[in-house]
């Protein structure tokens, strides 16, 4: 199927639905996503040639996964607007564009869970099988419902304003929160059962 195809069957599907996407069932929440970002070929490419490398415990993360879905949902190209696939060169410039040392995390999935958003809060691995691990603390409803919400555990509040002013120039339908006085609240989706671990999901292949 092309990719207009695609984009159109999705957006029929989202559309046509009187059920907002963030209150689907889990289940249904994860397969719209990896169908949503599997439209951008460059992305799907991507997950193809990082699992070729046996990398450990890799992930692409962040914006080029849920600007994808943003693209998708208010009918501009997959790709449109993406700047970079996530190249691993932060740690050179973290410093000088957020004001403080770069981390030291455990983790791939510690280091995502203290992304500026919780939308930009994502990550996805290709499986061996087909199948995609998906890591997503916050869930997916701010994604599906255009929210960027803080996530105030380690980026700056300047930061945060510099990057929601400008997505929401791009995509002006997003709906921009401010920076909370107090820790942001988790947006519900990480209930017990929900996914494998904390914010970990498993998304079957697609069928062909």
């Amino acid at each position: 199927m092309e990719k207009q195809e695609l984009q159109t069957s999705f957006l029929r599907k989202y559309f046509k639905s009187s059920t907002k996407l963030s209150q689907l069932p889990i289940e249904e929440q994860v397969a719209l996503f990896r169908e949503a970002i599997s439209q951008n070929a460059t992305l799907t490419k991507i997950l193809s040639q990082a699992l070729d490398l046996d990398l450990p415990e890799w992930y692409l993360a962040s914006g080029c996964i849920f600007q994808t879905v943003w693209n998708v949902l208010t009918g501009r190209d997959p790709e449109a607007g993406i700047a970079d696939y996530d190249l691993a060169r932060v740690h050179l410039w973290y410093k000088e564009n957020r004001g403080i040392d770069c981390p030291q995390h455990a983790s791939a999935e510690a280091a995502i869970a203290t992304f500026p958003t919780t939308t930009a809060s994502l990550g996805v691995r290709l499986l061996p099988n087909g199948d995609w691990r998906i890591f997503a603390p916050h869930g997916f409803a701010d994604l599906f419902d255009l929210i960027v919400r803080p996530n105030p555990v380690l980026t700056p509040p300047h930061v945060y304003k510099a990057k929601s002013e400008r997505w929401q120039r791009q995509w002006p339908g997003l709906t921009v929160l401010p920076w909370p006085e107090a820790e942001v609240e988790s947006s519900g989706q990480e209930e017990a059962g929900v996914g494998l671990a904390s914010g970990v999901y498993i998304a079957p292949r697609l069928a062909p």
